[in-house]
Order: C-alpha cells, then sequence, then structure tokens
C-alpha cells in the first residue's frame, strides 16, 4: 500500500521561518546585553601599571648580525645586481658586435660601406702605439694602402678576350685610386718622421735599416703597381716613388749620421725627421810630455810623426845632471794647446857651470918599508946591494877620483907629492 506524502502548505513554511527569525534576534540581544566591556576605573589602573612598567625597564637594542644585515639588505642587492648583469651583459654584446663588424671591414677596399669602420680601427690602433712603435705602425698603414691600391685596380680589370691593357686601365676609379695614394704619402711620411727621430733619439741604427728595407719594398710595389693606373693617376704613382727614394736616401744618410766617432751628427729637421749633418772633428788626445801634437798631412791624409821638442817657456825646471854626463837635462817641455803651432827654440840652452868638487889634504904617516936579504944560491954571483927606501920609484895608482892621483911607495903620497911639501 502507498502513502503519498504531500507537501506542507505555504502558510506554515512562513509560520516557521518569522520563529526562527525571532529566535535569533533574541540571542543576539543577550549577546550584547551580557558581553563583558571594561570599566573605566579598570583602564585607568591598567594604565597606570604599564606606564610604570615601561619607565623602569629599559628595551634591550636587536641584535644587528651578519644574517640581519644581509637580511636587511637582501632586498636592495638583488636589485643592484640585476642592474650590475644587465650592463656587463650589454657591453659584452657591444664589444662583440664591434669585433665582428671590425673583422668584417678588414677585407675593404676604398669605397666600400666598411672601409670607414675599417679606418676607424686602424686609427684606434695607431692612439695605442708608444712613441716607439708610432713610426712603425705608421709605415705598416701606408703598406696597406699599397695593397689596396693594387686591389682597387685588379678589381676594375675586366679583361677581353684579347688581354688588351687599355682595357685594364679603363675600368678603375681614378679618383679613389689617387685618394689612396694621397693617404699612402701623408703615412709614409709621418712614419719616416718618428721612426727617423725615434732612431737619432735611441741611436738605434736597427731602426734605419728597417726603414731603409721598407722603402726598398714599397719602391718594388709601386712599380709593379705602375703599368696598371688608369689615366689621371700616373701623376700620384711618379710622386709615391719619389718620396719612397727620398725615404731610402734619409735613412742611409742617417745611418752614416750615427756612425760618427763624436755622436749622431744631425741639423735641424724637415718633413722626414732629423737632417743628416757632417761628423763633428774629433779632439784628439793629450800628446806626451816631450812630444808634439800628432797632424794629418794636407798632401796624403796620413798623420805626422811625432818630433820631440823643447820648449823654451821659462817655466820649465832644471833637473839635476847625471853624473860624469857634464851636461843638464832639458826641460819639461810646455803642453801645447790643441790648434796652436808648437814654436821651435831658437837657441840652446845655456849650461849651467858645474863646482869642481875640492877634497880636504889628509896627512899621511909614512910607513918603513921592511927589507929582507936572501942568501945567494951556490956558484951564483952576489946580488947587489938594495936600494935605499929613499930612492925608491913612486908608483902612480889610477884616479879614484877625477882629479886626484894616489902614488905608491915607498910614501903614500896625495896628487904624486911629499906629504911634506
Amino acid at each position: 500500500m502507498t502513502v503519498q506524502q504531500s507537501d506542507p502548505a505555504p502558510g506554515s513554511s512562513r509560520r516557521g521561518s518569522a520563529a526562527e527569525d525571532a529566535l535569533l534576534a533574541r540571542l543576539e540581544a543577550l549577546g550584547t546585553d551580557h558581553a563583558v566591556v571594561p570599566d573605566e576605573a579598570f583602564r585607568a589602573v591598567t594604565r597606570e601599571r604599564l606606564v610604570a612598567m615601561a619607565a623602569v625597564r629599559t628595551p634591550e637594542p636587536a641584535p644587528n648580525g651578519t644574517l640581519r644585515r644581509w637580511l636587511a639588505s637582501s632586498g636592495e642587492r638583488p636589485r643592484r645586481r640585476s642592474r650590475l648583469t644587465a650592463g656587463v651583459a650589454g657591453a659584452a654584446l657591444t664589444l662583440a658586435a664591434l669585433g665582428g663588424l671590425l673583422g668584417a671591414a678588414q677585407g675593404a677596399r676604398p669605397g666600400d660601406l666598411l672601409y670607414d669602420v675599417k679606418r676607424g680601427g686602424e686609427q684606434t690602433r695607431l692612439s695605442l702605439a708608444g712613441h716607439g712603435d708610432r713610426g712603425l705602425t705608421l709605415l705598416g698603414l701606408a703598406t696597406t694602402r699599397l695593397q689596396e691600391a693594387g686591389e682597387l685596380v685588379g678589381v676594375s680589370v675586366s679583361a677581353s678576350a684579347a688581354g688588351g691593357e687599355a682595357g685594364l686601365a679603363a675600368g678603375a676609379d681614378a679618383g679613389l685610386l689617387v685618394d689612396t695614394l694621397t693617404t699612402m704619402d701623408a703615412q709614409t711620411t709621418q712614419g719616416t718622421a718618428d721612426l727617423t727621430a725615434a732612431a737619432v733619439e735611441q741611436d738605434d741604427a736597427a731602426a734605419l735599416e728597417v726603414l731603409v728595407g721598407w722603402a726598398g719594398r714599397q719602391r718594388t710595389g709601386l712599380t709593379e703597381l705602375s703599368p696598371a693606373v688608369p689615366p689621371g693617376a700616373e701623376d700620384a704613382v711618379t710622386a709615391a716613388g719619389r718620396l719612397v727614394e727620398q725615404v731610402a736616401a734619409r735613412g742611409a744618410a742617417l745611418q752614416e749620421a750615427l756612425a760618427c766617432p763624436a755622436g749622431p751628427a744631425t741639423g735641424g729637421a724637415d718633413a722626414l725627421g732629423p737632417l743628416p749633418a757632417p761628423c763633428a772633428p774629433v779632439t784628439p788626445p793629450a800628446a806626451p810630455p816631450g812630444t808634439a801634437p800628432v797632424t794629418t798631412s794636407a798632401a796624403s791624409g796620413a798623420p805626422a810623426a811625432p818630433r820631440t821638442t823643447l820648449s823654451a817657456s821659462p817655466r820649465g825646471s832644471t833637473a839635476a845632471p847625471a853624473p860624469g854626463s857634464g851636461q843638464p837635462r832639458a826641460t819639461r817641455p810646455t803642453l801645447p794647446t790643441p790648434g796652436t803651432a808648437v814654436p821651435r827654440p831658437t837657441a840652446r840652452a845655456p849650461r849651467p857651470a858645474l863646482p869642481t868638487p875640492t877634497l880636504p889634504r889628509l896627512p899621511v904617516p909614512s910607513l918603513p918599508v921592511p927589507s929582507v936579504s936572501l942568501p945567494p944560491a951556490p956558484g951564483a954571483p952576489a946580488p947587489p946591494a938594495a936600494p935605499s927606501s929613499s930612492a925608491g920609484a913612486a908608483v902612480e895608482l889610477p884616479p879614484v877620483v877625477p882629479g886626484l892621483r894616489v902614488c905608491l911607495p915607498p910614501v903614500v903620497t896625495v896628487d904624486c907629492r911629499p906629504s911634506g911639501g
């Protein structure tokens, strides 16, 4: 058996909802009426207590450790790090782009879009070169200009089947070629001036040898370029050849100037650098006493032999004569100054008179000479009687002192005269 439930009547649902609303309103009113709210006296006491506690206790400072500092700055540091990273990345990209652009511009020729970029890179390299390397850098750039001129003429060549030279020169741009050669001449002049100035300042003959060798190679390149130039550029090639010859001559002349015995001989300067000058005369060393300075003969160019001269100057000092020589020593000559002639003495120096030494007369005692009688041999005649000592002959000894004679026996006498007389 099925029981069918019927929906509640609409009036009953309205009555139930009204009762619930009344109950809810009553509960809210009870919460408001019985809520715990501190009175004014309690609030005043609590406030006074808190003020007294704050006056007695001092708050401790917060620890400023590494972690706290790192945490405090961690908010600003990422922003700064991000800006620095972005700047470094941008600079790296810019340098990479410039490097790639300069690498691509190395093969550019006059008139190309990247040729100005190539020249800008060359100027940067020149500004970074030192004082001693600036001349070589400019000469290297002049060699690059010569290579560009050759490439310019070669690119403009359109050889026909016959291969005539007129077709080769007709297609070239004479204006670009003249501008390139003019730039080459300016770099050659400035590079030569810087290199020669540094070589003379540092007395570097090797740098001048490099300059002469470079000029020879540059002249060879211009000789090869000359037949292919278009009309209107012949004068520029000829002027470049003359300039290179002047550079070679200047380098060779400065090599000789650096080899001068008195040091580098230069005088003034021009567009190519220092000008060579004749070697300065070398001052001869001082001649030894008693010899004349060495002079060069004008006819043969060989130095003349030194001559021994006597000075007539009164400042000379007289030395003591050697024993037995009988002549005084020569006076000490006065050394001549360079560039003045040495006067010859016209007369001999007067000889000083030598004093004659005198010896005191010494008494010599008379010594008797003993006589010994020998018996005659058997059968021999008797020997004659010995002469008396008073009648003996005097023996003259060789002179010991000049002007004094000594005689022996029978009595030793001086000057061979009796001691009594």
